[in-house]
């Protein structure tokens, strides 16, 4: 060759000389670097590096259960990385909350009418409904056989409200038993005829008798009214013409004295022009004042 033998001989070995075998020992081991990892050593926040648990009354108890007893705490990150942990953990769990919040506020949201039956039952002591809002704060929802129990609670809820409801109109349309006007009239009277109504009371005695068609069929007691059950299929009408006489006693005593020819007060015939125009007498009409 010619040319190259200006140049150096950078061989690790020497041309012609025998090569060492290879030794994996040697040749294949990778080489690592040891490096010690930093180390942070702090007092003990439990028992502020005494190493001793100490009650309230200061009586040393034992060896403090977080550091052993050795006062201090050794940790791999340093005290500001461990801090800026905590804090992403803080936040991490106040916006867990925060989320869970939102799920609840539009849980209720969707299910409006059924937690508005569930507070107002809590309200009224209700034990069930109580069970069900503690589940809630618990888990977020109820099961949907809880939702369900619910839903039949509040259609029974506005089936009673219904029947209630039926029957504050139906006794509105029912006569009052009270009957204060006509009691007091009755006072003044010992009889009082409007046939087929007749109402009848002794002398010295406030208790006025009902007869229709001759028959006793009731009592005015302390300006009460009581049918009894002699009043039969004619009760609707006692009761119409009760009523009549409460409103204004001495206008229905005038109607039905035109309609009869007889004063409602003594049960006389009305001869007088003026009476008969009236339909009472001048006398009859003043026990009415």
């Amino acid at each position: 060759m010619h040319g190259f033998e200006d140049m150096a001989d950078d061989l690790p070995f020497t041309v012609g000389a025998p090569i060492a075998k290879f030794d994996p020992a040697v040749h294949a081991a990778p080489r690592v670097i040891q490096t010690q990892a930093a180390a942070y050593t702090e007092p003990c926040s439990k028992c502020n590096g005494r190493g001793k648990f100490v009650s309230y009354s200061g009586r040393v108890v034992g060896d403090c259960f977080v550091c052993g007893g050795a006062g201090t705490k050794t940790f791999k990150t340093a005290p500001a990385v461990r801090e800026r942990a905590a804090e992403r953990r803080a936040e991490r769990a106040d916006a867990a909350l925060q989320d869970a919040a939102r799920a609840r506020d539009e849980y209720v949201a969707q299910h409006e009418a059924e937690f508005a039956s569930l507070r107002a039952g809590a309200a009224r002591g209700n034990d069930f409904c109580q069970s069900l809002l503690d589940a809630f704060a618990k888990w977020g929802k109820l099961t949907d056989g809880q939702l369900a129990a619910v839903r039949r609670g509040i259609e029974r809820d506005a089936e009673r409200a219904a029947a209630r409801a039926a029957e504050r109109t139906a006794d509105a349309a029912k006569p009052s038993n009270s009957v204060p006007n006509l009691f007091a009239v009755m006072q003044k009277h010992a009889h009082f005829h409007a046939a087929p109504l007749k109402l009848s009371r002794k002398n010295q005695d406030s208790l006025v008798w009902v007869l229709w068609n001759d028959s006793v069929v009731g009592k005015i007691e302390n300006a009460q009214v009581s049918l009894f059950r002699a009043a039969g299929e004619s009760r609707p009408a006692i009761e119409a013409m009760i009523a009549e006489f409460e409103v204004n006693p001495l206008v229905a005593a005038r109607k039905y004295g035109k309609l009869s020819g007889r004063c409602c007060s003594c049960n006389r015939d009305l001869t007088n022009p003026e009476s008969i125009e009236a339909g009472i007498g001048p006398i009859c009409a003043e026990k009415f004042q």
